[in-house]
C-alpha cells in the first residue's frame, strides 16, 4: 500500500460517481414520495367514502329506531284499547275473565 494521494482525475471520477449516485437516490426518493402521496390520496378518498357511508348508516339506524319506538307506542296504545273493550265485553256478558296477565303486558 502506498501513501500516495489520489490524483485530481481520481477525485473527479469519485465526485462524479457520488453525484450520479446522489441524483439516483434523490430520484428514487422522489418516485417513492409520489407513490406514497398517491396512496395517501387514495386512502383519504376511501376514508371519506367510509365516513359518508357511516353517516348514512347512522342516519338510517336513527330513523329506524324512531319509527320502531313510534310503532311500539302505537301498538301498546292499541293493546290498551283492546284490553279495555275486552273487559267491557266480558263484564256486559257476565263472563268471569282473569285479565291480570294481559294487564301486565300493556303496562
Amino acid at each position: 500500500m502506498s501513501n500516495q494521494e489520489p490524483s485530481n482525475k481520481e477525485i473527479m471520477v469519485a465526485v462524479t460517481g457520488v453525484k450520479e449516485n446522489t441524483e439516483q437516490i434523490l430520484e428514487a426518493i422522489g418516485v417513492f414520495s409520489n407513490n406514497v402521496e398517491e396512496r395517501f390520496d387514495k386512502l383519504e378518498g376511501r376514508m371519506e367514502k367510509l365516513e359518508n357511508r357511516m353517516s348514512a348508516l347512522d342516519s338510517s339506524v336513527k330513523n329506524y329506531l324512531e319509527l320502531s319506538d313510534k310503532r311500539y307506542l302505537e301498538l301498546r296504545q292499541t293493546n290498551r284499547i283492546m284490553l279495555k273493550y275486552f273487559k267491557l265485553i266480558a263484564d256486559k256478558a257476565n263472563i268471569p275473565v282473569d285479565l291480570t296477565e294481559l294487564e301486565e303486558l300493556v303496562k
